[in-house]
């Protein structure tokens, strides 16, 4: 495939590399809490509007938020963790509209829950007054939370617990809440109003609250790839003269065991992720009957070696930082008559090979 002696390295590099990088917002912080409340009691009024019946709402009503890119178990690529819980004195909460940015989209955000439960009834667009809506300051473009009418009642409070996760960093915004004949949104949110671009912190800001958007400070995606060949000579490191093994399968996972994305290898035995948030990954290159990968990790080049586990087809975990384009996880094949005799695992048993191929196919 090559007709030089500069090294699977550097050519793969360059092959690979015409894939163009772009950005993605990634706060620089950990975790941000901050509330608005509107109360009868004392004459609290800390940043919250509330109109309607003067025993419900207009005794009592908040809203906290709690947004982390620290939060347990959160997918690498929605690492921004976004909780809002909304008290009301009466009445519950029928719906809830958080604003924005106009180019967020369904698939920016995942795993919604309300009150711990999964939840599906939303929709994403430009909201505007309307009978359901009356006191909606302006049109907005945002995400409408619907049916969260079950709220959990606790001591005659009514509570709900909205959160999910998502790729957009906190910025600051508004919100819109809704409950029979309450209404409820943040004092910031005025017609023509400018939310503020100061960066994310605690508490609330000029009668504001922070949501998804794609403002913030970025940071560089990162790119893993690499290149498969045919290992003539089954010493497990690429020599010029080996040809490129186009076709071949490889899935890419995250720490959880998570599997992301799948590409096969082009005629020239490449393949690439790109696109990737900064973090663990881990890939699988599916072996084709009639092959067995070669010896891994051979010779002291990371350009020109087998970096596949010989039983489980899979790397271990790769370590991404931002901007960063690794592109030293390659796989050498040949035909299985041809594979060298491989060491058992200490301890590894046929059941303990059975068990690794279950292990595989739960992977796929």
């Amino acid at each position: 495939m090559f007709g030089n002696d500069f090294g699977r390295g550097m050519v793969v590099s360059a092959a690979l590399c015409v894939a163009l990088l772009v950005v993605c917002p990634v706060v620089l912080a950990d975790v941000y809490q901050g509330s608005l409340v509107y109360s009868n009691y004392g004459a609290v009024n800390t940043g919250l509007f509330v109109d309607g019946r003067d025993d419900g709402w207009q005794l009592y009503t908040s809203i906290e938020w709690l947004v982390s890119n620290e939060q347990p178990g959160a997918p690498t690529l929605h690492p921004w963790y976004y909780s809002y819980t909304v008290t009301v004195q009466k009445y519950g909460l029928s719906h809830m509209t958080l604003e924005l940015s106009d180019d967020f989209q369904e698939s920016d955000m995942t795993g919604l829950t309300v009150n711990g439960v999964p939840h599906t009834e939303f929709s994403i667009g430009i909201h505007s007054p309307n009978p359901g809506s009356p006191l909606l300051p302006e049109a907005l473009f945002g995400v409408k939370f619907d049916d969260l009418d079950d709220g959990i009642e606790v001591e005659g409070y009514v509570i709900h617990e909205l959160s999910f996760f998502s790729n957009r960093t906190p910025v600051w915004g508004d919100v819109y809440l809704k409950g029979g004949q309450n209404d409820g949104f943040n004092q910031g949110f005025t017609v023509n109003d400018w939310d503020p671009t100061d960066a994310p912190a605690d508490g609330s800001l000029d009668g504001h609250l922070l949501v998804p958007n794609s403002i913030g400070e970025l940071t560089d995606l990162a790119s893993l790839g690499s290149y498969v060949w045919f290992d003539i000579n089954g010493d497990g490191i690429w020599d010029t003269d080996e040809p490129a093994f186009p076709g071949l399968i490889v899935n890419l996972y995250d720490a959880q065991n998570v599997l992301l994305d799948s590409t096969v290898t082009d005629d020239d035995g490449l393949f690439l992720f790109s696109d990737l948030m900064p973090g663990d990954y881990e890939l699988e290159f599916i072996l084709p009957d009639g092959y067995a990968f070669t010896l891994q990790n051979m010779g002291d080049d990371p350009f020109k070696d087998s970096d596949v586990d010989m039983w489980t087809g899979l790397t271990g975990l790769i370590s991404l930082s931002g901007g960063q384009v690794d592109l030293s996880w390659g796989a050498g094949l040949l035909q299985a008559d041809d594979h060298p005799p491989i060491p058992e695992p200490a301890g590894l048993s046929l059941l303990g090979l059975a068990l690794l191929g279950v292990r595989r196919r739960r992977r796929r």
